[in-house]
């Protein structure tokens, strides 16, 4: 096993990996969900906009209000000051790309959601894609080896 994967020297309970190079995460504070009825007027309008200029079905509107809800509270171009997020999806520095005008796109309620609609997009593509590559990995690993007994 790896020493990415290894668990730390001397932990029980959950199995936590061990990296040398960072500091020990504290335990986060129990987290509350937050009402997605309390985000303004202007970023539903903004969401609902969006969610046309991409041709997403208005049936996701009350999951992405929701993922807004938690991800920012709704506050435009909001920014995590832990981290690079930023926005009303918190989306990373290497992220920002999925807004249509990269960076310049925070403040703009609309391309902020095209943004966050561009990366649940991408996760849910992606993960489909692992599934299958995974679902795939006995099949490929059994015709490996069957050029190599051969």
């Amino acid at each position: 096993m790896s020493r990415a994967n290894s668990s730390a020297p001397g932990r029980t309970g959950k199995r936590k990996l061990y990296h040398p190079h960072r500091p020990a995460k504290s335990e986060k504070a129990d987290w509350h969900e937050k009402d997605p009825k309390n985000i303004s007027p202007i970023v539903k309008s903004a969401l609902r906009d969006a969610m046309k200029l991409e041709r997403i079905s208005s049936v996701e509107y009350d999951d992405f209000l929701w993922i807004i809800a938690q991800e920012s509270g709704g506050i435009i171009d909001v920014r995590n000051s832990k981290s690079t997020a930023r926005g009303l999806f918190q989306l990373l520095r290497a992220q920002y790309g999925l807004n249509p005008n990269g960076d310049k796109s925070f403040g703009n309620a609309i391309e902020e959601c095209q943004g966050g609609h561009s990366l649940c997009h991408w996760t849910i593509s992606f993960r489909r894609r692992r599934k299958e590559v995974l679902a795939a990995a006995p099949l490929v690993l059994i015709c490996v080896r069957s050029c190599f007994y051969w």
